[in-house]
């Protein structure tokens, strides 16, 4: 659509502007920060080709590989380049294989992305996921509002009958002589946290509407297992481990 990367190259004479370079990595090990710039280098026209980035002056006396090269005996920090086969049913074994050794270490699921450029090559790994009953979503997919869910509305029917006040343990027990439902779980961790946050103690009827729509609200972008994404939905997101697939 007409952009050009001879704007920005000119826009120092353009506009008199000084420049800085943003060289320091405050988010990154060394390790990564060192990858990231070896897999840059042979693009020669960048504009911070004699400027690479660098981890920030506070980490500079941290491990290469930061607290996993401690915790992890095998990778020991490192950016790992597994082998992973011949097609995506394949390499959905090997991420799986690693992503099993990895949670031995202490690794968390709702921590960790898988990338790929398109989400076809994502259906075999989160299958196999799935066949294990490990947690795991994909980035395209968003589940319904909490509001809206028959549970929910089931469970605000129940909090009018009892008249203008609400408290947890009253709700909970009613949950928990309910069969459970694909839905159930969100509801028992919205409850829990509301216990938390009132502490047992009664409240309004509109007070616990309006608090439920907003933690279901918050809940649609909290991650809770392995999320599967494209490298294009992943800009500008951020997570403890990553493994990049083909």
């Amino acid at each position: 659509a007409g952009a050009s990367v001879e704007f920005i190259r000119r826009f120092e004479s353009d506009y008199q502007a000084q420049t800085r370079f943003l060289v320091e990595n405050y988010r990154s090990t060394a390790n990564i920060i060192d990858i990231a710039n070896a897999l840059i280098e042979p693009a020669s026209e960048r504009m911070k080709r004699e400027h690479p980035i660098r981890i920030d002056n506070a980490r500079t006396k941290s491990p290469t590989g930061g607290e996993w090269q401690s915790r992890d005996s095998v990778a020991q920090g490192r950016v790992q380049i597994l082998p992973a086969g011949r097609n995506t049913e394949q390499q959905a074994v090997a991420v799986l294989t690693e992503l099993q050794r990895l949670q031995s270490c202490g690794v968390e699921l709702d921590r960790t992305a898988v990338i790929a450029r398109q989400w076809k090559f994502l259906d075999p790994l989160r299958a196999a996921c799935e066949s294990l009953e490990l947690p795991v979503s994909m980035a395209d997919e968003d589940a319904p509002p909490l509001w809206r869910l028959r549970e929910t509305q089931a469970l605000l029917s129940f909090a009018e009958a009892q008249g203008p006040l609400v408290k947890a343990g009253t709700l909970q027990a009613w949950l928990a002589g309910h069969n459970r439902c694909d839905w159930s779980d969100s509801l028992q961790e919205a409850i829990a946290a509301f216990a938390e946050e009132t502490l047992g103690a009664e409240v309004s009827l509109p007070w616990f509407r309006d608090w439920l729509a907003e933690w279901g609200r918050a809940s649609r972008l909290r991650q809770t297992g392995l999320l599967l994404l494209t490298a294009h939905r992943a800009k500008g997101l951020e997570f403890d481990h990553v493994i990049v697939l083909d």
